[in-house]
């Protein structure tokens, strides 16, 4: 048994039992975005149980089978403590037959192929894209190529010759119960009850073909690594032209440097001279916006941060907001003096 009838995957997902896959499918990115580990507010744990609900309940044979436990599982059947083993105690509420469509309740409870016509959306698709640091910061506009599956146009339709557009077809299974007729998925369809044709060739896959497409996409300025744009219907069609999935960009930031981020703060640790600490100096370093020349005020202790307003992330405007920048200073002890540097040291020292 691949799951565990205890767990209430449905709760876990936050769908309703009779959730659409593509329901299922929405939920799912929702909350996975929400629990990754890898994010600062994730949870491992619950990223692990949404995997596991969706493995389950995005699988149309696991979910019935899952599906049959929870609503009374195998003990609905009057099957008791002698389970499967001969099958004892078993009632068949008034089959008598060794011959009936039992269809769907014998797909979720062995696994068999489901007696439903194939209704299926389009995949989602996912796109990584790679921006540097300045972009980031700045916001930028990039044109990425991708391919997905479309529905061709062109295409014929017609009805399935094999199951007459059902979707499915009846087949003689041997059972514990004995011979039955069961419904599986038509195998020249795969499902859908129809096939596709173009100049008298079979388009397979639901009528559908690769199609490269060409996105302008825009980043918004202080965008944050691992984050995903999402691009309704952008992805794949589902077959015979059922409504498309969604495309999510991945955005990936190249190495900030030394710099590191914290909320829309920006944080760069840098080296400076005793002497400056002491006295006080100037500081140039480069920044997404150009060299910025800091000044360095006099008495500044190792680590104290040296803040510049309005040099982190976000926009500026009246109503917007914008991070700061903290310098991180490190302070370097010169391993050599001059004859008048030490001479100065000395005569602060003594008067210290």
């Amino acid at each position: 048994m691949d799951f565990d009838p205890q767990k209430n995957y449905y709760e876990i997902l936050g769908v309703s039992e009779d959730a659409t896959t593509e329901e299922i499918k929405k939920a799912f990115k929702k909350a996975a975005i929400q629990h990754h580990p890898d994010k600062k507010w994730g949870d491992k744990e619950k990223f692990q149980a949404v995997n596991e609900a969706h493995g389950i309940l995005s699988d149309e044979s696991k979910r019935q089978q899952y599906d049959a436990y929870r609503k009374g599982g195998f003990g609905g059947f009057g099957w008791g403590a002698g389970g499967f083993g001969g099958f004892g105690g078993a009632d068949f509420g008034g089959f008598s037959a060794g011959w009936f469509d039992i269809g769907d309740l014998m797909g979720g409870l062995f696994g068999w192929g489901g007696g439903r016509r194939r209704q299926v959306g389009g995949e989602d698709i996912q796109v990584r894209l790679t921006i540097d640091f300045a972009e980031s910061y700045h916001g930028v506009k990039k044109t990425i190529k991708y391919t997905r599956k479309i529905f061709d146009d062109k295409a014929k339709k017609e009805t399935c010759p094999t199951c007459q557009g059902r979707g499915v077809i009846n087949q003689q299974a041997q059972t514990p119960f004995g011979v039955m007729q069961v419904q599986n998925a038509c195998p020249d369809c795969d499902g859908i009850g129809e096939i596709y044709t173009r100049d008298s060739k079979r388009i397979g896959n639901g009528g559908l073909i690769d199609s490269t497409e060409t996105l302008e996409v825009e980043i918004p300025i202080g965008i944050k690594d691992d984050v995903f744009l999402k691009y309704g219907g952008m992805g794949h069609m589902g077959p015979g032209g059922q409504h498309p999935g969604d495309l999510y960009i991945k955005i990936a930031i190249k190495d900030m440097g030394s710099y590191t981020r914290e909320g829309d703060d920006l944080y760069l640790k840098q080296e400076i001279s005793l002497f400056d600490a002491v006295l006080g100096g100037k500081l140039t370093i480069d920044h997404p916006e150009g060299k910025l020349t800091i000044s360095i005020p006099k008495g500044t202790q190792p680590h104290e941060k040296i803040k510049i307003s309005g040099r982190g992330f976000g926009r500026k405007g009246l109503l917007s907001h914008r991070g700061d920048l903290y310098i991180i200073p490190r302070i370097t002890i010169p391993k050599k003096l001059s004859k008048d540097q030490e001479r100065l040291w000395k005569e602060l020292q003594q008067q210290g």
